[in-house]
């Protein structure tokens, strides 16, 4: 009846689901739940477990819209595939029920946190030329931007890639990401992103992005939040995915573990396509790159409504570049030969105990990564040339044990959510260097202690329209013994039961990186920033939605130079700063985003995006400059389409997609020409960041064609980043093979075939 224009011999697939309060994790009887495809629904409710499930449902795109009296309704996109069924868990948030003489108000639309952005493991899929990396999807969205194509490292309003939180399943874990050198100025690690994520998109149920206001269980972080939550399984059946791609060839398996069939299974494991061709010969940009990676997520259904997950992670990446002879030599790094290994691990579980008013919950997870970089001359250079780097390693190696427990609790109107995450870090800094006729130089440092956060937060229902929270988090790191508290208030407004008002405050704050500890800085403060946030959000019944955010954000306790100089840790991409820093500078990101977003209900869908924004900082000179992040303004388009046609034993799609990022161009220091001495020279005058990169524009597309037949979807894909091979610029530095400062450009076109199979 849903589809009645389809052929009845095709396969069909089943939809299950779970509705679940977002405060106590406990189950909704009763609630709505409609399955909408065009202008077609069916509907259903759920049980006493808060379980629903659709029987017979043909492939496609379809809503899933529920609602429940007192509740915020909620809206999620769905692709069923013939090759298995599709499973979901769907919670809402409660506001204050009024019932008078005239109306009864049962549901509204679903409300979002300023700066929030949910992403989907199908929208991952979906969206052109990401490398099936959510964080990717991320800069279609306003203020939101990548430091370079090569890798994922994102800007988020004109902060610092450096103040961004990694998180997987609720609880913190090192950068989980392969290649973490990829894209930078010194081709030297950094500890906030990297050219792929290790963890694999055929594992994710959804990635909570946060670039605004923080809700009070996050801290540590100056500039955004990625949470990435793994999905349960299939705890009937048994399910394969195969997929090849220029990214690397993925084999994944989930099912049923036991007799009982309460416990589920996903796994993945990845081998890179590029490390395969550069076994046989092949690459690229002269460099031999490889990465391989395996993860997994179990979890479990015990009795009277406690649940276990487990989940692990392990990584290895490698890119090496051997020299040229002395007659082949172009570019600076010709001369020179390279080696960067690394290896990445995670672990963790996370219990929770659904009561009737409460949800506990607890976690512990233990993450590392061991990093590595050697660059040596070539023999063809003589001894005591001035201009060369003879010697430079780098090693780094992390522990981070990361625990949690929370309680989250409703009494009458009041929500209340209470907890501490601690997490114990244990960092070693390895670093070695001879340059030109200088001696070698080599230095150790480690950071090992525990970080406390404390926290608790209260929310009041109102009335219908009305609700406000009060929230307060602890920091304190033992290292150094440095603190703060931070306070956190918000306020929010239904103006109609599709539109609401969010007024925010918060006070964040986050550690110094490691390298920046122990260059002979210890004594640092956490550096701090009032947050103030003014959002509009609309969401209409179509899956509509459309948002503004007015922000400012003040920075204090950066770290800067004693002496009267410009500058500021605030400008970091890779963190090696100089030593003798003090807590003594300020900053300030202040802007306006604008997002229409239609979701992929139907047969289309786009994201609509821009924002204008100013990124500034004052060094212990105290000259207020433009940061080197202030590109001043971000304009992104992404729509896409599908077209499908039925055969008597399958159903066939087509599909296009387009994205146009339009941002402008970050700045950087300006380069001393006619340079003898190794690496880079910048210009120590008051024209901190008075350069301007060309404004970037990047048109990428995506075309795929999928196939669902009785046994299995099969589906092939072409993203193409760059379709116009436009040479955007990525950053300038002085070349001492051609005695000239040479440009560094992005990647240019780059096509990505992909092949995949579910079964």
């Amino acid at each position: 009846m849903l589809c009645g224009h389809l052929l009845a011999a095709q396969q069909t697939q089943q939809i299950t689901g779970r509705v679940e309060d977002f405060t106590t994790r406990a189950p909704l009887q009763g609630a709505t739940v409609l399955l909408v495809h065009d202008t077609v629904s069916i509907g259903t409710t759920s049980d006493a477990a808060g379980v629903f499930g659709f029987q017979d449902v043909f492939p496609g795109r379809y809503t899933i819209k529920v609602s429940f009296t007192g509740y915020e309704s909620v809206q999620q996109e769905l692709l069923v595939i013939s090759a298995r069924k599709a499973e979901l868990t769907l919670q809402l948030r409660e506001f204050q029920n009024v019932l008078d003489e005239v109306e009864v108000v049962s549901s509204r639309a679903q409300s979002y946190d300023p700066g929030e952005h949910p992403i989907t493991t199908e929208k991952a899929l979906r969206l052109p030329a990401n490398f099936f990396d959510p964080v990717r999807v991320i800069t279609s969205y306003p203020g939101v931007i990548t430091a370079n194509d090569q890798n994922n490292t994102i800007v988020i309003r004109g902060n610092s890639p450096a103040g961004l939180l990694w998180k997987i399943n609720g609880l913190d874990v090192v950068n989980p990401n392969h290649l973490a050198n990829a894209g930078t100025f010194s081709d030297k690690p950094a500890g906030y992103g990297g050219g792929v994520n290790i963890i694999s998109s055929q594992l994710m149920q959804q990635t909570d992005f946060y670039t605004g206001s923080l809700p009070a269980r996050y801290g540590n972080a100056l500039s955004g939040v990625i949470d990435m939550n793994l999905r349960n399984g299939d705890t009937t059946d048994y399910h394969y995915t195969a997929q090849a791609s220029l990214i690397g060839f993925d084999v994944a398996a989930e099912g049923p573990l036991g007799s009982k069939k309460k416990t589920a299974f996903v796994a993945n494991y990845r081998y890179s396509t590029v490390g395969l061709l550069s076994q046989l010969g092949a690459k690229f940009g002269d460099e031999d790159i490889s990465f391989q990676d395996l993860t997994f997520s179990l979890n479990s259904s015990l009795s009277k409504g406690r649940t276990l997950s487990w989940f692990g992670f392990a990584g290895a990446s490698k890119n090496s570049f051997e020299h040229k002879e002395e007659d082949d030599w172009e570019v600076e790094k010709d001369r020179y030969d390279i080696e960067y290994r690394s290896k990445n691990f995670g672990t963790g579980f996370v219990f929770s105990q659904a009561l009737r008013s409460a949800n506990l919950s607890a976690g512990v997870s233990v993450s590392g990564s061991q990093q590595s970089r050697d660059q040596f001359a070539s023999p063809q250079i003589a001894a005591g040339e001035p201009d060369v780097i003879y010697d430079d390693r780098f090693g780094f190696d992390k522990i981070l044990v990361s625990g949690f427990g929370r309680m989250n609790a409703r009494l009458n109107n009041y929500i209340i959510e209470t907890g501490v995450q601690v997490n114990y870090i244990a960092d070693d800094v390895r670093q070695v260097n001879q340059t030109g006729l200088s001696p070698k130089v080599s230095g150790n440092g480690k950071v090992e202690g525990a970080l406390l956060q404390p926290y608790a937060q209260w929310r009041v229902l109102i009335d219908d329209r009305w609700s406000a929270y009060t929230a307060v988090r602890y920091v304190y790191f033992t290292y150094n013994e440095t603190g703060a508290v931070e306070p956190r208030v918000g306020v929010e407004f239904a103006a109609t039961p599709n539109s609401t008002f969010k007024l925010s405050y918060n006070l964040v704050s986050q550690l110094q990186a490691t390298t920046t500890y122990v260059a002979d800085n210890k004594n640092l403060e956490l550096t701090k920033a009032h947050h103030l946030d003014l959002a509009y959000t609309y969401v209409s019944e179509k899956g509509f939605r459309v948002s503004s955010n007015a922000y400012y954000q003040k920075l204090f306790d950066v770290p800067v130079e004693e002496t009267s100089s410009p500058y500021s840790l605030l400008n970091s991409i890779e963190v090696y700063p100089p030593a003798g820093l003090v807590s003594k500078g300020v900053g300030s990101n202040y802007g306006l985003e604008v997002l229409a977003e239609k979701s992929f209900f139907d047969k289309s869908y786009f994201i609509l995006g821009g924002s204008y924004y100013k990124s500034l900082y004052e060094g212990s000179d105290a000259v207020e400059r433009s940061t080197r992040f202030d590109g001043s303004y971000t304009l992104n388009a992404t729509y896409g389409r599908e077209w499908t046609k039925m055969k008597k034993e399958s159903q066939r799609s087509f599909g296009v997609s387009g994205r146009v990022l339009l941002l402008g161009g970050l700045r950087e220091m300006r380069i001393v020409p006619d340079q003898f001495s190794p690496g880079t020279v910048y210009s120590s005058d008051v024209a901190v960041f008075e350069n301007k990169l060309n404004d970037y524009f990047r048109l990428d597309v995506r075309l795929n064609w999928r196939k669902n037949k009785k046994h299995y979807t099969r589906t092939i894909a072409i993203d193409i980043q760059n379709l116009l091979n436009t040479q955007n610029e990525a950053y300038h530095y002085y070349d001492h093979v051609k005695r000239a400062i040479n440009t560094q450009y992005q990647l240019g076109l780059i096509p990505v075939l992909v092949y995949r199979i579910d079964f």
